[in-house]
């Protein structure tokens, strides 16, 4: 399946844990929405990694 519509959205960085999306409206006035993918690209410096 090709890609319809790629986005590209670049933010200021800032510290924390957790990223929250929020759905300000949906195409048929539904109240969800969805997101088929999300990439997350930078780097985070001084985590360190838990394993288990």
């Amino acid at each position: 399946m090709p890609i319809v519509s790629l986005r590209k959205a670049v933010f200021t960085g800032k510290d924390g844990q957790y990223i929250r999306l929020v759905a300000l409206s949906e195409v048929n006035g539904n109240q969800w929405t969805h997101i088929a993918e999300l990439n997350v690209l930078g780097w985070c410096p001084g985590i360190s990694r838990r394993m288990g």
